[in-house]
C-alpha cells in the first residue's frame, strides 16, 4: 500500500477598507488574485505531489481511499457587524494530474463552474479529487465569527494516473453581499490535509502508453 499527501495551510488575513486589500499571511502566504467582488480578492494556494518514484519504474498509481483532516474553525470576524451581517465563504480544493491556471480557477469559482464538469473544459478523468464547500455566518450563534457549512460536494473521477506529478490547488473566495467588509474584518481558514491511499503497480504496456498519451494531450491543451 502506498499513500500520497497534500496539505493546504492555514489562512489568516485582515481587510483594509482604505485600500480594498487583505493583509498578507506571512506564516503561510497565499497568492491573492483580484476579483470584481466587494471583498476584492480571492486567495489561492498551489503545490505539487512528486510521483517520479512511480514514474521511473513505469508504474501507475491506483487511488483507493481518500482521507481528510481539518481541525479548527472557519471564522469571519471579529463579529458579524464587521461583515455587515453578510459573511460568506467558498472554498474549492482540487488534486489533478494536469496543471490549471490560477486565474482560470478563480474565475470558475466566482461563476460556480467546476473542473471536470460539463461547463468547464478540463475532462473529469484528470481530476483525482475535488471538493467544494460553502459557509455562511450565523449572527444568532454565541461564538464570534463562526461560519457554518451550508453546502459540501465532492467531484472528480478518482482514476489511476501515470503522471510524474499531481497539481494541488485551494481557492478561497470571501463574499460579503453587495458591500465590502468593514475595516479590520478578519478571515481565518484552518489548514487541511488530504491523504490518498492506493497502490503503485505495473499495467499492460498498451494501457500504460495510452494513459501517458491522454495526459500529454491534455497538458498541451
Amino acid at each position: 500500500m502506498n499513500s500520497i499527501q497534500a496539505t493546504f495551510p492555514t489562512l489568516t488575513s485582515t481587510f483594509d477598507l482604505g485600500t480594498g486589500t487583505w493583509s498578507a499571511d506571512d506564516s503561510n502566504p497565499y497568492v491573492q488574485t483580484a476579483t470584481t467582488l466587494p471583498t476584492g480578492f480571492a486567495f489561492v494556494w498551489d503545490e505539487t505531489i512528486d510521483l517520479t518514484p512511480f514514474a521511473v519504474q513505469d508504474k501507475t498509481f491506483f487511488p483507493d481511499r481518500l482521507g481528510a483532516q481539518q481541525p479548527g474553525l472557519h471564522l469571519c470576524g471579529p463579529a458579524a457587524a464587521n461583515w455587515n451581517g453578510e459573511a460568506g465563504l467558498e472554498i474549492m480544493d482540487i488534486i489533478t494530474s494536469v496543471p490549471i491556471g490560477i486565474g482560470d480557477l478563480k474565475d470558475a469559482l466566482i461563476a460556480r463552474t467546476f473542473p471536470g464538469m460539463p461547463d468547464y473544459p478540463l475532462d473529469n478523468q484528470f481530476i483525482m479529487m475535488g471538493k467544494y464547500c460553502a459557509y455562511s455566518a450565523d449572527a444568532n450563534l454565541s461564538y464570534p465569527g463562526l461560519m457554518n457549512p451550508v453546502k459540501e460536494a465532492n467531484f472528480g473521477a478518482g482514476l489511476p494516473t501515470a503522471a510524474d506529478k499531481l497539481f494541488c490547488y485551494r481557492i478561497v473566495l470571501p463574499r460579503s453581499g453587495a458591500a465590502p467588509p468593514q475595516n479590520g474584518a478578519t478571515l481565518e481558514i484552518p489548514g487541511t490535509r488530504y491523504t490518498i491511499a492506493g497502490r503503485a503497480e505495473e499495467e499492460s504496456e498498451l494501457a500504460y502508453i495510452y494513459r501517458l498519451r491522454q495526459s500529454y494531450e491534455q497538458k498541451q491543451g
